[in-house]
């Protein structure tokens, strides 16, 4: 399958040892997974505006712009207004589900992350998104 015809993942995730961990989890999935990688906000927002993804994990703490703010600029100015965002937290009891819904996420998923959890939703995204 070539490049163009991948599923489009984007992580956006300051801390190296969750990149490191959904890294081994996505090689586990088929098909092949293009996986872009950005450490804050600003930067994810700016890949937003050059590619389409087919789903992104927002972490949200990050330096500089938090996962909230890019989600709200990701929706307001980017190819990926209708990407499905997940928030990606250790801080569910500060950033409930409801509030991560609110300010335009779609899902939401605890670290330390159950492996089957990921990858049972990254399945489930890919089994529906068109990959062009």
């Amino acid at each position: 399958m070539s490049e163009n015809n991948q599923f489009r993942l984007l992580l956006v995730e300051d801390d190296e040892g969750t990149v490191y961990s959904v890294k081994r989890c996505l090689s586990l999935l088929e098909p092949s997974i293009h996986l872009s990688l950005a450490v804050e906000g600003r930067e994810a927002v700016s890949l937003c505006k050059e590619q389409d993804y087919n789903l992104i994990l927002m972490d949200l703490r990050l330096p500089g712009m938090d996962g909230i703010e890019a989600t709200k600029e990701i929706r307001k100015q980017s190819k990926n207004q209708q990407s499905p965002i997940i928030a990606f937290t250790a801080n569910s009891r500060e950033y409930p589900r409801e509030f991560c819904l609110g300010v335009g996420m779609n899902d939401l998923i605890d670290k330390p992350f159950d492996v089957d959890e990921l990858l049972e939703l990254i399945q489930n995204y890919i089994d529906t998104s068109p990959i062009a």
